[in-house]
């Protein structure tokens, strides 16, 4: 008869199933929580960038009002080699002075800018648009008929499906946002 002792059986050191589901489960938890996070966070993105923008349009028709000897524009451009686009507020002194940069805003890759041609939203980069101007009235404060910033505009991010609207109306320059 042959009796074995607990001296001889050989404990094997590791993991039991049931703390690898668990740690698994906790991982999927964890992803699952951040990517929940990044979106958010993207979204809370393209709500402050296209509140800059907004803000910035605002802001030179308020300028241009309140001004009588200078002229300010705000223009939008998407720069190919950057791949961004760019918003740059402009002042003149007088009606023949050069324009001068005051504010330069880069939005990040990520971000889209859209502009309603009458049936879709379009791109604003070339061919469909190679700069968008916002030029105000000193007086009444509606959009110069020089100027193609009137109209829809669409911000999105490549990140997230989040989506604004807003327009500039043409007869008093108004700014509105639609969400």
């Amino acid at each position: 008869m042959c009796v074995k002792s607990m001296n001889n059986i050989k404990r094997q050191d590791g993991y039991t199933l049931i703390e690898m589901i668990i740690v698994m489960a906790l991982l999927a938890i964890a992803i699952g929580l951040s990517g929940f996070g990044l979106n958010t966070l993207y979204t809370n993105n393209i709500n402050t960038y296209s509140n800059q923008l907004i803000s910035e349009i605002k802001l030179v028709q308020t300028k241009e009002m309140a001004s009588k000897d200078k002229d300010y524009r705000l223009t939008l451009t998407y720069d190919s080699t950057l791949e961004q686009y760019i918003g740059r507020t402009l002042v003149r002194v007088g009606t023949t002075g050069t324009y001068s940069t005051l504010k330069t805003i880069k939005l990040p890759k990520k971000v889209a800018i859209k502009k309603w041609d009458g049936t879709d939203y379009v791109d604003i980069q070339p061919p469909n648009y190679s700069l968008i101007s916002f030029e105000f009235d000193s007086t009444s404060g509606q959009v110069k008929n020089t100027a193609n910033g009137d109209g829809r505009y669409e911000i999105s991010s490549t990140a997230s499906s989040r989506v604004i609207e807003f327009e500039v109306i043409k007869q008093n320059g108004r700014v509105v946002m639609n969400e």
